[in-house]
């Protein structure tokens, strides 16, 4: 087992189509009526390939996430498109809507409060964070955050 992983750890393309070989295989392995299926099947194999701590260099990693990326969007982008054909307007424009009030909220207590720029934008991406906000109150080494 040890040559295998040291084979792969020499030769990082021998890792990265094992990992496609294995996600389609994962991919296609039916339950019933359910399947991974192949994204997700190479997206398992390539986090337990992940764990053999195989260096890729980092233009490999960005072409293979750029294919990636292209791929889900060859593969939904006509699903979106003709859901925004049907009932679309009204969710657009709840969302056109409540980002305005999002940002003229901020914009507003930020004006009224006097804050510079930095803290502004803080303010409009806190509301996003799923942090308690009792969580910045306290340090990570004292007793009360061990508490925790």
């Amino acid at each position: 087992m040890d040559y295998f992983v040291q084979a792969l750890r020499h030769n990082p393309e021998l890792a990265i189509f094992l990992t496609l070989a294995i996600g389609f295989l994962i991919g296609k392995v039916k339950f019933g009526s359910f399947s991974l299926g192949i994204v997700v099947g190479t997206l398992l194999a390539g986090v337990l390939i992940g764990q053999l701590d195989i260096k890729v260099p980092a233009i490999v990693k960005t072409v293979f996430f750029d294919l990636f990326l292209f791929t889900t969007g060859y593969k939904v982008g006509p699903q979106f498109f003709r859901g925004l054909k049907g009932d679309a307007l009204p969710q657009v424009a709840l969302t056109v809507v409540l980002c305005v009030a999002c940002l003229l909220t901020a914009f507003g207590f930020a004006k009224f409060l006097g804050y510079d720029v930095g803290t502004a934008a803080g303010l409009l991406a806190g509301p996003s964070r799923r942090e308690r906000p009792s969580a910045c109150w306290f340090r990570r080494d004292s007793p009360s955050a061990r508490r925790r």
